[in-house]
């Protein structure tokens, strides 16, 4: 287990130990591969990695950006045999596509890391998936307190939380008495009943709105954001999802003005997003029309740019096509949009579970 200071906060990662000895044994080139913002972090275990006997020259920090435990891609597989994957938790809906996208991947499990065993054209690689988690401080537990109290007349049956905050979601239930904490991601939630209070344990709006995308009621859903130290309820998430909503709406309009709109499906190069079977389903649901594949790494706006008078059809993160469809300068949907971006379905029939459909997240409600 090591201990770092991030900013104000103490971060632990455990079992690292065992993961280090793991790359220590391998005879080629290591990746430490950590989200945007955690880089520190990433030159901290690549001196560890070095102590423990790796050669400097074998250990590679990955500079790209990285948003979650999708953004493997094949070109990594062939440049090193191990990757070290800090933070992020790898859900069973991503599980199932990286699984679509490599010859054998074989997985064990630790409650503090995940190891899958990949073969791809003959080629060995493991990926570890280790979790990092934040300490919670004294001003943090006070937060914490204030929080639970303004939740005594709610009970809280559930509680969801991403791992890094996983103390924090601890602290919470012991004191409310919640019957569980579960993993959840951007695209994916645990089975939940339709009349669970849920509370949401992260940062940012991101994961909060995943299990209101799924169909859980937003009158049920709270939310604590461990950035601010602010205590969601229902109605500052109404106000939040429904701008969003408001949003893609007129997205929608505004390709039912287009006259002879084409179609540009989005096909992910990373072996956690690339869902070819939802190329096939947006190829059938756009014939009549215009329409072709592009293949992208990141989705780079800039880039993006340079296809006008078009439509995206987004095949990668189901996010993009909800959270950040304000950022493209041609409008962007996802699969499960096109009837109604189309007029096969009328507006008033729009749900946000639309947002999610075909992409196969094993959501359960």
């Amino acid at each position: 287990m090591i201990e770092l200071k991030i900013g104000e906060r103490k971060i632990v990662i455990r079992e690292l130990d065992y993961i280090i000895d793991l790359c220590r044994r391998t005879r080629g080139r290591i990746c430490i591969d950590v989200p945007v913002g955690w880089k520190d972090i990433g030159k901290h275990i690549c001196r560890i990695v070095h102590k423990s006997g790796v050669d400097t020259s074998k250990i590679i920090l990955e500079g790209r950006t990285c948003w979650g435990a999708c953004d493997i891609t094949l070109s990594m597989l062939y440049r090193y045999d191990v990757i070290l994957h800090i933070g992020h938790y790898l859900p069973p809906n991503i599980e199932n596509v990286l699984r679509s996208n490599v010859d054998v991947c074989r997985v064990e499990r630790s409650d503090n890391f995940i190891i899958l065993n990949i073969n791809v054209n003959n080629r060995d690689v493991k990926v570890f998936y280790c979790y990092i988690y934040y300490v919670p401080s004294h001003n943090d537990i006070e937060n914490l307190n204030n929080a639970v109290s303004s939740l005594k007349s709610v009970n809280i049956s559930r509680i969801l939380c991403v791992p890094q905050y996983r103390e924090y979601a601890n602290y919470i239930l012991n004191l409310t008495g919640s019957s569980s904490i579960d993993y959840l991601t951007g695209c994916y939630v645990p089975h939940l009943k339709r009349n669970d209070n849920v509370l949401v344990v992260a940062e940012g709006r991101f994961h909060m709105l995943t299990p209101i995308l799924y169909g859980h009621p937003i009158e049920t859903t709270f939310f604590f954001d461990v950035s601010s130290m602010f205590l969601y309820d229902s109605s500052h998430i109404c106000r939040i999802f429904k701008r969003l909503l408001l949003t893609k709406i007129r997205t929608l309009i505004q390709i039912r003005e287009m006259r002879e709109p084409s179609f540009c499906i989005l096909l992910s190069e990373k072996l956690g997003q690339r869902r070819e079977r939802l190329v096939e389903i947006s190829s059938r649901l756009t014939e009549g029309f215009e329409r072709y594949v592009v293949e992208v790494d990141d989705i780079n706006v800039d880039v993006l740019f340079s296809y006008r008078n078009c439509i995206f059809i987004n095949t990668t993160c189901p996010r993009v096509g909800f959270d950040d469809i304000d950022r493209f300068q041609s409008p962007i949907i996802n699969p499960g949009e096109i009837d109604y971006a189309v007029g096969r379905r009328s507006l008033e029939e729009y749900s946000c579970t639309d947002v999610m459909k075909y992409f196969g997240a094993a959501a359960g409600i």
